[in-house]
């Protein structure tokens, strides 16, 4: 049947006439994101909510490096180096996607930088934020092994590799996802060499260049890897955490359940379990469209719903910037220790306290040179007697 170029879509039914002037209807997808609808939330995106999210998570993430580089508990335990690098690629994801979002106010600042810039990132800004996705998800896990570690086997603990080598396994990690992740920089460079598409490039998936062969396999297998099999390893360890952590705390001495050291232990399964689980709930849209995509291969970026997979794509790129933006309150604000730390950071010291700490530090000095005198008081009455005593052994042997 022959149709016009006009057709209607309401709700799930699209009705279309063809030339004899027959209406007839057929099914929509049930998931459709309009194009009018995807600009508009890109622009939204791009304009308010990207820039603020990564502004506000660089501030929050600086301030929570300070505090964390003020433990005095960070150089004696490895899980605070993972903690400080995971919040290091986290500024890294967010100082580049404010820098992608305002591309546009580059350009119209200086034409000729902001051109560059905007093949720049056409070619790199997915290459980019794969890498430091990988980092993320990676960190996550080794630091639920090394929790999961820490509380199956307290003693020796300290001896595995992710206790002593964390500064390497980070450098290999890092070495490892930028050498893995080259095939898709190159299809990225090719994508933005080619003919442009239809479609803007959006950075998270670029348009497939004409060798598919190779391509397909490796994206297929990327997304095993990141959407499927890193969520689920993350959430199945941090299970088996939890019921370690339970068992742990359940059979314990009421005597050792006060000590310092456990409440740092504590404090740091929860963070580790807080961050992993934000991870998880925040990944959710991208497993569903490329779930999605594994279901009906219409919703590819090439394919019919190209808008509704770009739509969800951008959308786990906010929800991914929002994950990177909370470290500050997941690791400082839950953690009362970390609060009191961060207050006597920003909070200036008033006349009283000055005054308070001038006296304390003026008794202490008092104190301490009156146990010096005294020492030195007790330690010359020490020396007067034995003095004294060999005076009169010397007297006794002379007088025989």
């Amino acid at each position: 049947m022959a149709l016009t170029e006009s057709s209607m879509e309401f709700m799930d039914i699209v009705f279309t006439t063809d030339v004899y002037g027959t209406t007839g209807s057929t099914p929509s997808a049930w998931l459709n994101v309009s194009p009018y609808v995807y600009k508009q939330f890109k622009s939204i995106g791009n304009s308010i909510l990207t820039p603020m999210i990564c502004l506000l998570g660089l501030a929050g993430n600086i301030v929570s490096i300070c505090v964390l580089q003020r433990d005095p508990n960070n150089k004696r335990q490895s899980v605070y180096l993972y903690l400080i690098s995971l919040m290091a690629f986290d500024n890294a994801f967010l100082g580049f996607g404010f820098l992608f979002s305002i591309s546009d106010k580059i350009e119209d600042i200086d034409p000729t930088f902001g051109n560059n810039f905007r093949i720049f990132a056409a070619a790199f800004r997915g290459y980019i934020f794969f890498i430091l996705k990988h980092m993320t998800a990676i960190l996550l896990i080794v630091m639920s092994a090394e929790r999961w570690s820490s509380l199956v086997f307290p003693f020796t603990v300290k001896r595995t590799w992710l206790s002593k080598y964390p500064r390497s396994i980070v450098g290999i990690c890092f070495v490892i996802n930028v050498v893995y992740l080259i095939p898709f920089a190159r299809f990225e460079i090719l994508s933005v060499q080619e003919p442009v598409n239809k479609t803007e490039l959006n950075g998270s998936m670029p348009p497939i260049p004409a060798s598919t062969g190779f391509f397909y396999t490796y994206v297929f297998i990327e997304t095993l890897i990141l959407y499927y099999a890193a969520p689920l390893f993350i959430l199945l360890l941090n299970i088996s955490i939890v019921v370690v952590y339970r068992r742990v705390v359940t059979n314990k001495p009421e005597e050792l359940k006060k000590h310092s050291k456990g409440d740092n232990q504590k404090r740091i399964t929860l963070v580790v379990l807080g961050v992993a689980f934000l991870y998880i709930l925040l990944t959710l849209p991208n497993v569903f469209i490329h779930t999605l995509i594994f279901i009906d291969p219409s919703y590819n970026i090439q394919g019919k719903y190209e808008t509704t997979f770009m739509f969800f794509i951008d959308l786990g790129d906010i929800l991914a910037q929002i994950y990177a933006a909370t470290d500050f309150f997941v690791y400082i604000l839950v953690s009362k220790r970390y609060r009191k730390v961060f207050t006597s950071m920003v909070r200036r010291p008033t006349v009283s306290s000055r005054q308070t700490s001038s006296i304390s530090r003026n008794s202490s000095t008092r104190k301490s040179t009156v146990f010096a005198t005294k020492c030195s008081m007790k330690g010359s009455t020490q020396t007067a007697s034995t003095e004294n005593t060999e005076i009169a052994v010397a007297s006794t042997t002379s007088d025989n």
